[in-house]
């Protein structure tokens, strides 16, 4: 019997070389199928500018910037359970007119109110990051746009920037 659980040995570990080796190979396939989705995202899209509609794009802007309009930096909660994370930002937006420079600051109330007010919905999650950052850009300029096309008569806003986006 002594040589019938020698071979049951031999055997069994031969199947453990195996499992390993299966294993390995596992690994390094999942390895590879990660750094290939990783590396083929391709570059960025070109950033979204919002022109009238929500889905404009750069070339449909007409060449040069507009007027440049600035908000003193904001400090908004994030949605958190705890309640203890901070966004802390500064805005500039460049206008697509001289002419809204007046209406900007005649409706700087609403248009900060409506800032904060989309902003702190979200999470910490939903601001790191540049993908996440580029999203808030879109999100803000379509929905001011949005509540100030009646007044004006088309769109106000042209691009926003974040000269201090700080998550705490």
């Amino acid at each position: 019997m002594s040589e019938e659980e020698e071979v049951e040995e031999s055997k069994s570990g031969g199947g453990n070389k195996m499992m390993m080796i299966m294993m390995s190979v596992n690994i390094v396939a999942v390895l590879g199928v990660l750094g290939y989705l990783i590396t083929s995202r391709g570059p960025s899209p070109a950033a979204v500018v919002v022109s009238g509609e929500a889905g404009g794009t750069a070339s449909a802007q007409p060449e040069g910037a507009g007027p440049s309009w600035v908000m003193e930096p904001l400090i908004v909660n994030l949605r958190v359970p705890e309640g203890t994370r901070y966004l802390k930002l500064a805005l500039e937006f460049e206008l697509t007119g001289e002419r809204y420079l007046s209406l900007a600051d005649q409706r700087k109330g609403r248009i900060k109110d409506q800032i904060i007010e989309f902003l702190s919905d979200l999470t910490v999650d939903d601001v790191v990051g540049s993908d996440n950052k580029q999203y808030i850009k879109e999100r803000l300029l379509t929905r001011l746009n949005h509540s100030l096309e009646g007044e004006a008569g088309g769109p106000v806003f042209r691009r926003v920037y974040f000269p201090e986006f700080l998550v705490q």
